[in-house]
């Protein structure tokens, strides 16, 4: 490769932050929990990273209280378990980016948001054990996922079956609110996954739209490509050879 050709290469080359509301999340969960091991004697997750309950549970909710209110929000990022905060991401990761693709990153970090409100508020009404963790998250993406079959007019044995795994997980871990917790977690992530319904025709409608615009230049460039004159082709032809000999490899007097 010519020295022309590589340098072209190297800056054809860049760093994609794709789906960037699901790498800052999971990008923000790691860094809580590291700080956290590394403050010694004060639990982050206690004082910030955990859900309050209601008025007859351990953390009740203080309307008073300003951080409980961010706390509604913030439980998500925490983590008491290293491998349950760690499958969880992991299931984020798989299942997050298709989804981000799908609707759009303000799309599904509003639904992110939605999911963990209308969860934490149920904790406070219903909960007796402050909670953590992103589990009703993973069910709004697990939700999207089996929509995302029905748009396909089908659905796949795969969708139903992580359904049930995750519902057979949460009741095996023990849920420290029990039932009511495990029907939280389900009612946080169908409630964010509605506006799945608002923001799916904006994303057919965003593609129809690129696609049009991307088609409608080729058309005219075919049409008026044929009314050109022989002269003009044959200039053409000549500065595109000459552009392949620029970009070939010269080895002594061999070119490949």
């Amino acid at each position: 490769m010519s020295y022309n050709g590589f340098m072209a290469s190297r800056k054809s080359f860049k760093f994609n932050y794709d789906a960037p509301v699901t790498n800052t999340f999971v990008l923000g969960t790691i860094f809580i929990f590291v700080l956290n091991l590394l403050v010694k004697n004060t639990d982050l997750n206690s004082l910030f990273f955990m859900c309050p309950t209601s008025t007859s549970g351990t953390m009740p909710f203080s309307f008073s209280k300003i951080a409980d209110y961010f706390k509604l929000v913030l439980y998500v990022f925490g983590g008491t378990e290293k491998s349950v905060l760690f499958t969880n991401l992991l299931l984020i990761m798989l299942l997050s980016p298709q989804m981000e693709e799908l609707y759009g990153s303000v799309s599904i970090g509003l639904m992110y948001v939605i999911s963990a409100v209308f969860a934490g508020v149920l904790n406070v009404f219903l909960g007796k054990a402050p909670v953590c963790g992103a589990d009703s998250i993973i069910f709004m993406l697990i939700v999207l996922d089996v929509l995302a079959c029905f748009k396909s007019k089908s659905i796949n044995c795969s969708a139903i079956v992580v359904v049930v795994v995750f519902i057979c997980v949460q009741v095996f871990r023990k849920n420290p609110n029990g039932t009511v917790g495990i029907i939280i977690i389900i009612a946080g992530g169908i409630c964010g996954s509605l506006l799945a319904f608002c923001a799916l025709p904006k994303a057919r409608a965003k593609k129809s739209a690129a696609a049009s615009v991307m088609s409608g230049p080729k058309k005219v460039k075919s049409s008026s490509y044929s009314y050109k004159s022989r002269s003009e082709k044959i200039m053409e032809q000549n500065a595109r050879r000459k552009q392949e000999d620029d970009d070939s490899t010269v080895v002594g007097t061999l070119k490949f």
